[in-house]
């Protein structure tokens, strides 16, 4: 018989902080096309530079100019990203597991409740949520556009199968993705 509920009281740490952090933005935004285009395109200007140092004066230093800027301008944005998630885990209290907030869900139409300690809660409707990705301990579940929460499996008291089974009830197969 299919769970009509699951109550999920998630306890974030600084891995699953992390790991969230890394998929959410490379994977799911997919933010290193820019960085990863714009080095190779200086890359490519770079080397064009290069090759021409015998028909035009000063060739060499503006291809040096051009790979010190568009290898050094990626470098230093992700360098930057992973700083600030850093920073983040520090500023949330991370170092040791806390609960983040409790997801409630039901098969109701607005069966998606998210409460957190000083925050407003929020109801998700199943309509509206977008897609659920699954590793071997965590659930990322998309419930709008650009707006997920984080299902460590750990902390699913009827198991993670269970709110596999779930989800795929609610969402359909075709919104979820196993990774």
């Amino acid at each position: 018989m299919l769970q009509k509920s699951f109550r999920i009281d998630v306890m974030m740490d600084d891995k699953t902080f992390r790991d969230f952090m890394l998929f959410d933005c490379f994977r799911y935004r997919k933010v290193w096309k820019r960085p990863v285009f714009f080095a190779v395109a200086f890359t490519v200007f770079a080397a064009l530079c290069f090759a021409m140092r015998s028909t035009r004066e000063q060739a060499d230093l503006l291809g040096t100019v051009l790979l010190t800027i568009g290898l050094g301008l990626p470098l230093v944005y992700f360098a930057l990203f992973f700083r600030t998630i850093a920073d983040q885990v520090k500023r949330l209290g991370l170092s040791k597991p806390r609960l983040f907030y409790t997801i409630q869900l039901t098969d109701a139409s607005d069966g998606i409740q998210m409460s957190a300690k000083g925050a407003k809660d929020q109801t998700f409707t199943w309509e509206k949520a977008e897609r659920a990705y699954r590793t071997d301990d965590v659930v990322y579940f998309y419930v709008a556009p650009g707006s997920a929460v984080v299902l460590p499996l750990r902390d699913v008291k009827q198991g993670g199968e269970k709110l596999w089974e779930f989800l795929r009830a609610q969402l359909g197969e075709a919104r979820l993705t196993t990774l």
